[in-house]
């Protein structure tokens, strides 16, 4: 079979497994099948933009923002996290919204050590885009 030959087959056969089928968010609401997607990304130490702060709610532990609009939500997706890096601490989720969600350590940790552990947020939120 020539390479074009394979290639259209390809992309001519239907997408299985390709369906996203979310049965709740956080704020409720319906919203048609076809709408449901997953967005994914690395919220990096380094990044100067949106950086970990040493918060003052929860005194002692650091906090981050991460900003998801490029996902096009429009409503408060599921969103799950971890960090990555060296002895980094674990993260619980705050202040979930369609653009953005923030996180804070659930350790005793400043933002200073946060960022010398070299400590990424991995992040992947499931909603709605229409």
């Amino acid at each position: 079979m020539s390479p074009f030959l394979l290639l259209l087959s390809v992309l001519l056969m239907p997408g299985y497994g390709t369906r996203l089928k979310i049965l709740s968010l956080p704020q409720g609401g319906n919203h048609p099948d076809p709408c449901g997607v997953i967005c994914s990304g690395i919220a990096r130490y380094d990044d100067l933009k949106n950086k970990w702060y040493d918060t003052i709610f929860n005194w002692g532990r650091a906090a981050r923002t991460v900003f998801i609009e490029d996902c096009k939500f429009v409503s408060a997706p599921l969103v799950t996290v971890t960090t990555q890096g060296s002895s980094c601490p674990g993260v619980v989720l705050k202040e979930v919204e369609y653009y953005r969600f923030g996180v804070y350590t659930t350790e005793n940790v400043s933002a200073e050590e946060v960022v010398q552990h070299h400590c990424d947020l991995h992040w992947v939120a499931m909603g709605f885009d229409c």
